[in-house]
């Protein structure tokens, strides 16, 4: 797996990438214990082997006609622009910085975040001797906010906006994610009131298991439509 991380080929980042991941899933079921063995005797002709070489020919195909396609996209764009004191160039033409490995890298740690949130429910009783409601809400931003940049990096790198207010980070991101953003920000009060006791607000008291219930879906609701932007992206 390492052979195809993208450290390792810095002149075919996006190949390599789309590759990992591609292992990356494979390795993924694995451990959820599901099978991807074939026997060969038993698979249909027209079923391929999630690990043959086939596979991987269509990946290099793929990023051929990409590259061909961007290139004669430039020529055309060179020689059809309107005349003036100089003609456009490919450089005049924005391509954004897509970086799937990074969006993920975030993803996995915005569910790494959730971990924590869920056993911290876990872990509190009917009484509420162990409540850590504050914490919870607090995490579930962390969260969100990580899965609002996956989104973002998937995108265009270049245009990564960084905020610890998720609505603002979400603004330039479809309708959806924005409401679900700025419903759990207004829920949660920021992140200066989850952690700073400020005249009568106490965050350990401020916070009720109606809050983090509701903060917790509204997180995973996030996490879920970024998981899907970043898989058929």
């Amino acid at each position: 797996m390492r052979k195809w991380h993208p450290d390792k080929h810095p002149n075919d980042v996006t190949r390599a990438t789309e590759i990992f991941q591609y292992i990356r899933k494979i390795i993924l079921k694995l451990e959820d214990g599901e099978n991807i063995d074939v026997d060969d005797q038993q698979e249909p002709r027209n079923t391929r082997h999630p690990w043959s070489d086939d596979v991987f020919d269509e990946f290099e195909r793929y990023f051929r006609r990409e590259q061909e396609y961007e290139r004669r996209y430039h020529r055309h764009h060179t020689h059809t622009s309107s005349p003036g004191p100089r003609s456009q160039t490919p450089e005049d033409t924005y391509h954004p910085d897509r970086q799937p490995f990074k969006a993920n890298a975030w993803l996995d740690e915005s569910k790494y975040d959730m971990r924590f949130a869920r056993e911290s429910e876990d872990t509190m009783d009917d009484n509420h001797k162990n409540d850590f409601f504050s914490w919870i809400c607090q995490v579930c931003h962390q969260a969100s906010e990580k899965a609002l940049v996956a989104w973002q990096y998937m995108d265009d790198a270049k245009r990564v906006r960084r905020s610890e207010n998720l609505a603002d980070l979400a603004q330039s991101l479809p309708s959806e994610i924005r409401r679900l953003a700025t419903e759990l920000e207004n829920l949660t009060q920021g992140v200066r009131k989850m952690k700073y006791p400020d005249g009568t607000h106490i965050p350990s008291k401020a916070y009720t298991r109606d809050k983090a219930d509701r903060a917790t879906e509204i997180t995973y609701k996030i996490i879920e439509k970024v998981d899907e932007h970043l898989r058929y992206k």
